[in-house]
C-alpha cells in the first residue's frame, strides 16, 4: 500500500513556541518530553495543517500571526495520484518531486489562510487533501479505519490486489467520463434539435433566394439603364447622328480630310503620316458608331422587366438584414449553415458512439469489479484472522474482526457511487 510521510514541520508563534522544526525519519519517530514542553503543541500544529479549528488564542503574544508548514514525500501508487489531484484542483498545478508542502497561517483576528505549494487556497481543500496526507490518532478514535476506501484499501494490500484495484479505477474512471459525455449530449439534445431546426429555416430561406455570386451589381446595372431607358435612346441617337448620320457628321468630315491628305501626300511625303492618322481615325469613328448602333438595337424593354428587376433587388437587399450587410456576407452564411449543420449530425452519430462505448466499458468494469470482489472474498477470512491475532496478543482475545461484502456486483450501482 502507498504512504505519505511527514518530513518536516515549521512552527512559528503558535502558543508559547517563537519558532521550532521538527524533522521525521522514516518509521517510528518518537517525541518526548517532561509535562508542558511542548509536545502537545506539535499535535496542535498538526491538527491546524488538517484544517482544524483554530482561534486567535493559539497566536503566540507580541506575534501579529501564527504559522505552521508541513512538508510531506507521496510515495507511487493510487493514494499519490489521489493527492496529485488534489492538489491540481486546489491550486493548478501538480506537486513536483513528490512534495506536497502545506501551510496555514492564523492571525490576531482568529482569520486563516492556507497555501498549498505556496499557492493560496482554501480551508475546504485544506481538510480534504490532509485527509490523504495525515491522520491523527487518539484514545477512542481512528477516524481514517471508519472510511470505506480506507478499509478496501487495506484489504487490497492484504490480498495483493492494489494493482487490481488501481485497474478497476481505471475502468471505473473511464465509464464514468463516458457517463457524464452521454449526459451532457443528451441534456444538449433538445437545444441541438432547436438549433437544427432554426439553420435548416435559414438555409432554406437563403436557397430560395438563390443568390449568385455578382447577381447583385449585374441587377443594380441593369435597374439602372431601365430606369433611364428614354434618356439613353436620346443620347445614343444624338451620338448616332454626330458619329455617321447627320449632315455633316464626324465620320463624313473625317473621310473628306483623309482623301485630301491622302492626294496631296503624293505630292509631300511629309503628309504620309497625318493622312495614315487620318485613316485610323475614320476607323475608330466607324467603330464607335457600329457600338451606338448596335446598343440602340438592344433597348427594347420587355414588358414587366423594370419591375421584376425592383423586386429582386428588394429581395437580395432585404436579406443581408438578418445574414449580413452584403452579398458576399449571404453567400459565407450559406456556406456557414451547411457546415454547422454536417457537424450537429456528426454530434447525433457521436451519441450513439458514446453509447456503444459506455456500454463496452460497463463490461469491462464489470468484469474487473467481478475480479476483484472475488480476490477480496478469498482474502476477507485471513485478513480477519491477522487482526485478531494481532488484537489478542495486545491482550484483546475476545476481539472477533468481520469484513462484510455486497451479496452481488452491479457495475451500474458503482458508477453512481463514490467509493469502490
Amino acid at each position: 500500500m502507498s504512504t505519505t510521510v511527514l518530513h518536516s514541520l515549521h512552527i512559528r508563534d503558535l502558543a508559547l513556541i517563537e519558532r521550532a522544526e521538527v524533522r521525521f525519519d522514516s518509521g517510528l519517530n518518537v517525541i518526548s518530553g517532561e509535562t508542558g514542553g511542548g509536545k502537545s503543541l506539535v499535535v496542535t500544529a498538526l491538527e491546524l495543517l488538517r484544517g482544524g479549528k483554530a482561534s486567535a488564542g493559539l497566536v503566540r503574544h507580541g506575534a501579529d500571526e501564527l504559522r505552521v508548514d508541513g512538508e510531506f514525500g507521496i510515495g507511487g501508487g493510487e493514494r499519490s495520484h489521489a493527492v496529485s489531484e488534489l492538489v491540481r484542483e486546489s491550486v493548478g498545478v501538480e506537486p513536483e518531486e513528490g512534495l506536497v508542502v502545506v501551510t496555514r497561517i492564523v492571525d490576531r483576528k482568529g482569520r486563516s489562510k492556507v497555501r498549498i505549494n505556496g499557492r493560496p487556497s482554501t480551508l475546504g481543500a485544506l481538510r480534504e487533501l490532509c485527509t490523504w496526507l495525515l491522520e491523527i490518532h487518539g484514545q477512542g478514535e481512528s477516524r481514517a479505519l471508519m472510511r470505506a476506501e480506507i478499509q478496501a484499501e487495506t484489504l487490497d494490500a492484504f490480498a495483493g490486489t492494489t494493482d487490481l484495484r488501481g485497474r478497476f479505477a481505471e475502468a471505473l474512471s473511464s465509464a464514468r467520463e463516458l457517463a457524464v459525455r452521454i449526459e451532457s449530449v443528451c441534456d444538449a439534445s433538445r437545444e441541438r434539435l432547436q438549433r437544427v431546426e432554426f439553420l435548416r429555416f435559414q438555409l432554406a430561406e437563403l436557397e430560395d433566394l438563390g443568390l449568385e455570386a455578382g447577381e447583385t451589381a449585374r441587377l443594380e446595372e441593369e435597374h439602372r439603364v431601365l430606369a433611364n431607358l428614354d434618356r439613353l435612346r436620346d443620347r445614343l441617337q444624338d451620338a448616332g447622328d454626330a458619329l455617321v448620320d447627320g449632315e455633316p457628321s464626324a465620320g463624313g468630315l473625317i473621310s473628306r480630310a483623309e482623301r485630301a491628305l491622302q492626294d496631296i501626300s503624293e505630292i509631300d511625303h511629309g503628309l504620309d503620316e497625318a493622312a495614315e492618322l487620318c485613316a485610323e481615325l475614320r476607323i475608330q469613328c466607324d467603330e464607335v458608331a457600329r457600338i451606338v448602333q448596335s446598343r440602340l438595337a438592344d433597348l427594347e424593354l420587355e414588358p414587366g422587366r423594370l419591375e421584376q428587376v425592383e423586386e429582386r433587388l428588394a429581395a437580395v437587399r432585404s436579406a443581408p438584414a438578418r445574414y449580413g450587410p452584403g452579398e458576399d456576407d449571404l453567400l459565407a452564411r450559406a456556406v456557414s449553415i451547411r457546415g454547422e449543420l454536417d457537424d450537429l449530425d456528426a454530434d447525433e452519430q457521436g451519441a450513439g458512439e458514446l453509447a456503444e462505448a459506455l456500454r463496452a466499458a460497463v463490461a469491462e468494469l464489470a468484469r474487473i469489479g467481478r475480479r476483484l470482489v472475488r480476490a477480496r472474498r478469498k482474502a476477507s477470512a485471513p485478513f480477519a484472522r491477522a487482526i485478531e491475532a494481532e488484537l489478542e496478543a495486545l491482550g484483546m482475545p475476545s476481539v472477533r474482526l468481520q469484513v462484510g461484502m455486497a451479496d452481488d456486483f452491479a457495475a451500474d450501482r458503482v458508477l453512481e457511487e463514490s467509493s469502490m
